[in-house]
């Protein structure tokens, strides 16, 4: 294998699945319910994107994300255009906005690229940062919590877990 692949295969207990989330929402959950995280970067259904794609923020509301991670964090990369309208999307699941992350597009003269957009110039990408709001199960206990940067998150469970 290649060295890559060599790498992917040496990771403990981890897996890479690599699909149209949107198409398969309904058939996501045989992947399995408990993923620490869930990483998604649709291609976005807004004019001038430079991935431009079909998907919507309504599309991204039936992906079952609180049953993918129902403990775990979501990164979700998404266009200026639709910022807050994901960010109540994941509310509605219990997700809480952590952070994000900004990748500023550099031309190769160091420059800072300009896309087209609506209103302003595209320059730059923007991952948003989710983790689960354990606060609403009683039997679950957030032991320790590191910020997003470490990605650590212990959590102790009850017997019943309601979704």
């Amino acid at each position: 294998p290649s060295e890559i692949e060599a790498a992917k295969l040496a990771l403990p207990d981890c897996t890479q699945h690599v699909m149209d989330i949107v198409k398969n929402c309904e058939k996501l959950t045989d992947l399995g319910t408990d993923f620490l995280a869930v990483h998604a970067n649709p291609p976005w259904a807004i004019d001038d994107s430079p991935d431009a794609g079909q998907v919507t923020v309504d599309a991204i509301r039936k992906i079952p994300f609180h049953k993918l991670a129902p403990y775990g964090f979501v990164f979700m990369w998404v266009e200026k255009e639709n910022l807050s309208a994901v960010c109540d999307a994941m509310m509605d699941q219990r997700f809480i906005y952590v952070e994000n992350m900004t990748w500023v597009q550099m031309m190769p003269n160091n420059t800072i690229a300009g896309g087209k957009a609506r209103y302003l110039r595209r320059s730059h990408r923007t991952m948003l940062m989710f983790r689960r709001d354990v606060r609403q199960f009683p039997e679950a206990k957030v032991t320790r919590c590191i910020g997003p940067a470490n990605s650590t998150f212990d959590v102790e469970l009850g017997d019943e877990i309601p979704f």
